[in-house]
């Protein structure tokens, strides 16, 4: 991202059907409206929550500010996707369908930026570690129809690695340890729910002043068992210098392996060495690596017939020593530690679990240390989004859930499922047990959240230019916030 520090202007008009207008102090006296924010000619539209202050960064996906969250004022990053799913998206696809003219290219091209973009709010919805990017809450839009951007308030982080290795500083051995110890217990966690991120790069790891580091971007994740996995295509995993040689030899069957190389590569530029393997195309980076590692270490890899083939006919490389490279370096183990990162097989590469304990980390790891616990992520909704509509469908319920049942609340309901409900409404009719608060409150969200399926439903069938009715889902859902509450009155 582009970085930018110009100040934002905003307008405090309140996007509602009644056009009154309010100042924000009187934001914390009235019910939560979307209202737009001016930022550099592109509209925010924000919950009363946030008072934007300025532009932060710009990419491809859209843009960052930085906003105040007046609850706990504190300083917060809110990511704004642009136009991730157009309005009038049915009428496209349906007259595509008319048309004859959509194939499997076309549909790949509509969904590869909103695919990544539902994968990167599922998966951070489901993690939970101090060193990856946390996920504060996805700003609900006004509803279904009119849903085409996507809002992620994130912690605030000053820069990025990338931002901190181009002055040149050189660190100190306790740095790097600090750093490493942090990006590894970030994967370690990502790998034990089966995720593999697919794209580390220093751009891709966040730090602050205080050297605290944040995983981020996990829109190129997979998962270990997905079926498209044994296929997936290297064309936008990871860029090409922390690319695992695997991948550059086209081997369907990756491992969390590709991770740990890219780790071992940002290690090295930590260390002081530069960008290590700086390829100008694939064939010229497998070179960059060979020259280094040397073509002795080559041996039992697995690729494709085509990379195997062409990785007999490069020429002998006897390879350099690491030490060589790292003349600054004069702790041993260090040097150890990358070396079981940085090997050519990845059957012998080193895991983030065990890098943890290697002697390098000793003095942030404990052998004893219990890791923290995380479920498997479950990526099999990536089956149900083939094209723009269901992928669109997925995404605003997934916002819905998130926001109804926030695991970052103090309240954290359960919705139940209709059998669960029914069993407990039969005990409580025949008196076996009266109904507790929790249980109130839990027939509370089952009945709001069939009225916010119907909804939905009734929504995605009307036409994109009838006006939502005011007393709709999003007003249901706020009342159930402030019922169980997620939301202050």
């Amino acid at each position: 991202m582009t970085s930018s520090s110009t100040t934002a202007t905003y307008s405090s008009e309140v996007a509602d059907p009644d056009k009154h207008t309010i100042t924000v102090d009187e934001y914390d006296n009235i019910d939560v409206e979307l209202f737009p924010r001016l930022m550099k000619n592109e509209v925010f539209h924000l919950t009363a929550d946030y008072i934007p202050k300025i532009l932060v960064g710009k990419g491809s996906y859209g843009m960052v500010v930085s906003a105040i969250d007046i609850n706990t004022q504190m300083q917060v990053a809110i990511k704004k996707c642009c136009k991730v799913f157009p309005i009038g998206i049915a009428e496209q696809m349906m007259e595509q369908q008319k048309n004859q003219i959509t194939n499997q290219n076309t549909i790949a091209r509509q969904t590869l930026i909103p695919k990544r973009i539902l994968r990167e709010l599922k998966i951070l919805a489901h993690l939970n570690h101090p060193n990856i990017i946390n996920l504060k809450s996805i700003i609900p839009p006004s509803s279904y129809k009119t849903f085409k951007d996507v809002y992620m308030v994130t912690d605030l982080m000053e820069a990025d690695l990338r931002d901190f290795l181009v002055t040149d500083q050189q660190l100190s051995d306790r740095h790097i340890q600090y750093l490493m110890f942090q990006i590894l217990s970030a994967i370690s966690y990502v790998h034990r729910a089966d995720i593999l991120h697919r794209d580390l790069k220093p751009e891709n790891i966040l730090v602050n002043t205080s050297c605290e580091v944040k995983i981020c971007d996990f829109g190129l994740a997979r998962g270990m068992n997905f079926d498209q996995d044994a296929t997936m295509s290297t064309n936008y995993v990871q860029t090409r210098w922390y690319r695992a040689p695997e991948l550059l030899l086209n081997n369907h069957t990756v491992s969390k392996a590709i991770d740990i190389w890219s780790i071992g590569c940002v290690m090295a530029e930590l260390m002081g060495s530069g960008i290590l393997f700086k390829g100008s195309s694939p064939i010229n980076q497998l070179e960059q690596i060979l020259r280094v590692l040397g073509t002795q270490e080559i041996e039992n890899v697995k690729g494709s017939p085509q990379g195997l083939e062409f990785l007999r006919r490069m020429p002998t490389f006897t390879g350099r020593p690491l030490e060589s490279l790292f003349p600054k370096i004069q702790n041993p183990d260090a040097i150890d530690l990358l070396k079981k990162m940085l090997q050519f097989n990845p059957d012998k590469r080193i895991s983030a679990d065990e890098a943890l304990r290697h002697p390098y980390l000793c003095n942030f790891f404990k052998p004893d240390a219990v890791l923290p616990h995380v479920e498997k992520f479950d990526f099999s909704f990536e089956t149900d989004c083939k094209d723009l509509i269901s992928i669109k469908r997925e995404a605003f319920n997934t916002i819905l859930k998130f926001n109804c049942i926030s695991r970052k609340s103090e309240c954290k309901p359960v919705l139940c499922t209709k059998v669960d409900r029914d069993v407990e409404r039969k005990k409580i009719a025949e008196g076996l047990t009266s109904p507790s608060s929790e249980e109130v409150q839990r027939e509370l969200i089952y009945q709001l959240q069939k009225e916010m399926e119907q909804d939905l439903i009734r929504e995605a069938s009307e036409s994109s230019e009838e006006k939502p009715k005011k007393k709709g889902m999003f007003y249901r859902m706020r009342r159930l916030l402030r019922k169980t509450k997620c939301l202050k009155s």
